[in-house]
């Protein structure tokens, strides 16, 4: 019984003993041999192939980084003169906007009218008074090909050249519903002996107050197109006198080999 306790004694100081430097081998105050050790920077020696490498290497992250600096200098400039420049209800121009000679329609730009840019949809426009002050934007898109009809149905088939006016008043609804408008109403109406089905709309502006919309759908050439307009309220009579020129000369410009296209 004691030669046991005497053993099992001798078993565990040995087994601390051994746990204690098998701890302090792999500590900090444990040799240095086991301590991970930093690389040391390598010295180039100057004027050297290696030097050169690292050198031309500095200057070309040093190139970089100046490029980054000067093309965030140019964007800031570019905001601070655009949030100068603007003043609400009046879209800021681009340098991507396409110059138009036509209308989709093939008659000429009319005076007043600047190109605004466009899409797959619709050719947009600035439209100016005969002063030059600005009174809003008018697009023009092509809806699709009209249909014969008999002309004396006009106003009671509720179709405007073959097409249904409750699927042109849908165009307009699907429109307002995206720029989160609402439609006030809708008539007809003949400008310069043309027809045409007017629909009424509103939708929020960028300062708060309401733009008044305006869409005029009338049949050119066998095809029905929309004559949009957006202007506040102080500027929508005058732009809707100079849309009802503009929807009354339709076609009468028409070039067939200088024909202007939607793309």
């Amino acid at each position: 019984m004691l030669l046991r306790s005497v053993a099992l004694s001798l078993a565990l100081i040995l087994s601390m003993g051994t746990l204690i430097q098998f701890s302090t081998d792999y500590s900090e105050a444990g040799p240095k041999v086991y301590q991970k050790k930093k690389k040391k920077k390598k010295k180039l020696r100057k004027y050297s192939k290696a030097w050169w490498k690292w050198y031309r290497a500095k200057l070309k992250r040093q190139q970089i980084l100046a490029a980054r600096k000067k093309a965030l200098k140019a964007r800031q400039a570019r905001l601070a003169r655009l949030k100068n420049s603007y003043r609400p209800g009046k879209p800021v121009e681009t340098k991507a906007q396409l110059t138009f000679a036509y209308l989709p329609t093939g008659d000429p730009i009319p005076r007043g009218w600047r190109p605004a840019g466009s899409n797959s949809k619709e050719v947009q426009f600035f439209v100016d008074d005969e002063g030059g002050k600005f009174l809003g934007l008018a697009s023009i898109s092509l809806i699709g090909p009209a249909a014969p009809q008999n002309e004396n149905m006009w106003g009671k088939n509720k179709s405007l050249s073959g097409v249904s006016l409750s699927a042109l008043r849908r165009v307009v609804i699907d429109k307002m519903m995206r720029e989160q408008g609402w439609v006030v109403n809708d008539y007809q109406k003949e400008v310069g002996g043309r027809r045409v089905f007017v629909v009424v709309a509103q939708s929020p502006g960028p300062d708060g107050k309401t733009l008044q919309r305006l869409f005029y759908f009338t049949e050119v050439d066998g095809k029905i197109y929309s004559l949009a307009t957006n202007a506040s309220s102080e500027t929508a009579d005058k732009i809707a006198e100079q849309t009802e020129k503009v929807l009354a000369s339709f076609g009468r410009g028409f070039r067939s080999n200088e024909r202007a296209e939607l793309r």
